[in-house]
């Protein structure tokens, strides 16, 4: 496209880019800590049920109207050490940025992170000589890792962590029960920035995520945050699954993340989200109208989570989608923010091939301002269109309909933007 994917924006007004995102998951943070030094990439990526990925499956994604994928990464199966120098596999990284090359030459936005490290070596429980020696870990696999997407522009976005926690043989403590807890996490975080900045290139000024203890989204978690260095390109991620409806019971939450980070110019997405694919389509419907129409009208960006498993989405292997209702509802919920001006199109008539009507919108050029994305376009009945602007029109969307009526049959005059 036209777009211009530099560093010129603030966090808050980068992450208006993003529509609705989706997780590779289950895939690269596959953990099995029997097996260090002892998997092949291949072997690690497969381990639990999905297939190896492929283009195609990025490509179907894309083609739905997500425009982010964020590849939870865990590293550590990886790591060799020897005399207090750490090193990432080069097989392994070479096979993660294949990965990272199908959703960025897609020009899609996409989130590498460092995933379930945190439940092993990446533990805040540590205090002297040991918490040094996991910051020093910590520093040298994000400098590898940084150094390798150095001269990426700015749809690719790094992750220092995903939900850390205090962890100990007698429980996981998800609240944060002691305050040198966060105290370490911050601390962490901060080498993150840091660590990452200092490498230079373009991650001198990259888009950087940092969660909350344990990405929780109560007052207790999210007060005690701390920006490093008040780094204006830093983006919170916060995880919230609910199967909640009721609008106002979300605003309860959505009202904390106002408080906490969007009413202080803090950007913030909701990195992990979603539903069971147990539960109805309808419930899934009315789900995504509820849940991520609140968040759009709070300008907090989702990523659905899904695994294959329980929350599958995705018909990996078929590139297909496990419900079309939910995702349609998801993404044209996502498409909601700021309205572009978009004439209503005419209806189409089937002749077996894509319909591609042109979509104008007032005062802008396509694929300058705007990107247009057919979804369901082939078969008679309705066809969804979503309008994404990019550049400096970056956050402005509309969703059509349009309607393909059998050959023969006149269709109406024209048809309403959705």
């Amino acid at each position: 496209s036209g777009a211009v994917h530099d560093f010129s924006k603030t966090a808050v007004e980068f992450v208006k880019g993003f529509t609705a995102g989706w997780n590779l998951g289950n895939t690269f943070e596959n953990l099995d800590a029997s097996k260090v030094g002892n998997i092949t990439p291949t072997e690690a990526e497969t381990m639990k049920w999905n297939p190896v990925t492929t283009k195609a499956m990025i490509d179907t994604v894309k083609a739905q109207g997500f425009n982010v994928v964020r590849i939870p990464c865990t590293w550590m199966m990886f790591v060799s050490e020897q005399n207090g120098v750490y090193t990432i596999d080069n097989a392994y990284l070479n096979r993660v940025q294949e990965v990272v090359d199908y959703c960025y030459d897609n020009d899609m936005y996409v989130i590498l992170n460092m995933h379930h490290d945190d439940n092993e070596w990446l533990d805040i429980t540590k205090t002297g000589d040991a918490w040094n020696a996991v910051k020093n870990e910590y520093a040298q696999l994000w400098t590898q890792i940084a150094n390798r997407f150095k001269t990426y522009d700015a749809r690719l976005i790094l992750e220092g962590a995903n939900e850390i926690i205090a962890r100990s043989p007698s429980g996981d403590d998800w609240w944060g029960n002691d305050n040198s807890y966060f105290t370490r996490l911050n601390e962490l975080h901060a080498l993150f920035v840091n660590t990452v900045r200092g490498t230079g290139g373009n991650n001198a000024q990259r888009y950087l995520m940092i969660p909350t203890y344990g990405a929780q989204f109560y007052s207790h978690q999210m007060s005690k945050l701390v920006i490093p260095n008040n780094d204006s390109r830093v983006i919170v991620d916060v995880h919230w699954y609910t199967s909640g409806t009721d609008v106002e019971v979300l605003e309860n939450t959505f009202s904390l993340f106002d408080s906490y980070f969007i009413d202080k110019n803090i950007a913030m997405v909701l990195g992990e989200c979603g539903l069971l694919n147990s539960e109805s389509n309808e419930k899934k419907a009315e789900w995504g109208d509820a849940f991520i129409g609140l968040a759009t009208q709070h300008g907090i960006k989702c990523l659905l989570w899904d695994d294959g498993g329980n929350y599958k989405i995705l018909n990996r292997s078929a590139c297909t989608w496990a419900c079309d209702t939910y995702v349609n509802a998801v993404v044209s919920n996502a498409f909601c923010g700021n309205a572009f001006a978009v004439s209503a199109l005419p209806a189409q008539q089937y002749t077996g091939s894509a319909l591609t009507p042109a979509v104008s919108v007032a005062g802008c050029t396509e694929n300058v301002d705007y990107t247009v994305t057919y979804v369901n376009n082939v078969n008679i009945g309705r066809a969804v269109v979503y309008v994404s602007g990019i550049g400096d029109y970056a956050g402005y969307a509309n969703t059509l309909y349009l309607y393909i009526t059998p050959a023969g049959v006149s269709p109406p005059t024209t048809t309403a933007p959705g």
